[in-house]
């Protein structure tokens, strides 16, 4: 299916011209993502099985709810991707997770691990924790989603060996795609519209028949973030296809706008 006729069913207005491609673009290399200290996994594993145990307790239950009502989850999908709940905000030393020490220039006082309430997403490598990302209750600062320090910045990646891979941003996103049409593409999920592949995602985008490029919109425009940049996705891989979802902003707003997402993914693979 062509630009014009994705954006004819999508009902939204074609671009109508591509921009040149900067020469940087050209020459970009993925960089490996290297995994974390084994204590590190050690103490973040530690802490994520407390957070699951909480999130399926009736201190969990609003949390749940929220998963599934606003992201669409399932309570299998939840348990599959060993997603938990953090309470309570919380420190830890840099040092007992293995991690350098690091001085706050403004006070003077080591920094220390910040394990904020919130909704707890972990990222696994080869069976190894590798990030552990946290969806905030309170977003007054430091904004809505927090990497824990020492997490590996690798793509989340499900189903790599099929032939096409559709790109998200949000892991929950990814999460929701990969339980909605699992049968039809592989799902990775790069964190953030300026992100870039890790050199193993690299690989798997490189070997696939087609990479469906679906990271958010702005809802009120109409049109991609600033740093969506299609120009370099367009430069590093010449099998990509734009296909952004009908409704809302990103596949959750979608599938909860009433979306058949199987549809919306077949209907990129006519």
């Amino acid at each position: 299916m062509r630009h014009v006729d994705a954006c004819a069913y999508l009902n939204i207005k074609p671009f109508q011209k591509e921009l040149e491609l900067p020469s940087h673009m050209h020459s970009w290399s993925p960089k490996e993502a290297k995994p974390p200290c084994e204590l590190w996994r050690k103490k973040a594993g530690a802490f994520l099985r407390e957070t699951i145990e909480v999130l399926w307790s009736s201190s969990g239950r609003e949390s749940r709810r929220w998963l599934q009502k606003c992201k669409g989850l399932q309570d299998i999908t939840v348990r599959e991707a060993k997603i938990g709940f953090n309470a309570t905000e919380t420190y830890r030393k840099r040092e007992l997770w293995g991690l350098e020490q690091s001085i706050n220039e403004k006070n003077g006082k080591p920094r220390k691990i910040w394990l904020p309430a919130g909704i707890v997403i972990p990222c696994f490598h080869d069976g190894n924790l590798v990030r552990l990302r946290i969806r905030r209750l309170n977003e007054e600062r430091s904004g809505r989603y927090i990497i824990v320090s020492g997490s590996n910045m690798r793509a989340m990646v499900f189903s790599p060996d099929k032939s096409v891979q559709c790109i998200v941003e949000s892991e929950l996103d990814a999460l929701l795609l990969h339980q909605e049409v699992r049968n039809l593409t592989g799902i990775v999920s790069i964190g953030s519209a300026n992100a870039r592949p890790d050199k193993e995602t690299d690989k798997i985008l490189r070997r696939s028949r087609l990479i469906l490029l679906s990271l958010d919109y702005d809802v009120k425009s109409g049109n991609p973030k600033p740093a969506f940049n299609f120009q370099f996705w367009m430069a590093q891989y010449d099998n990509v296809k734009r296909w952004p979802c009908p409704k809302g902003k990103d596949p959750g707003d979608a599938f909860l706008d009433g979306v058949n997402l199987q549809v919306w993914i077949e209907s990129a693979l006519q």
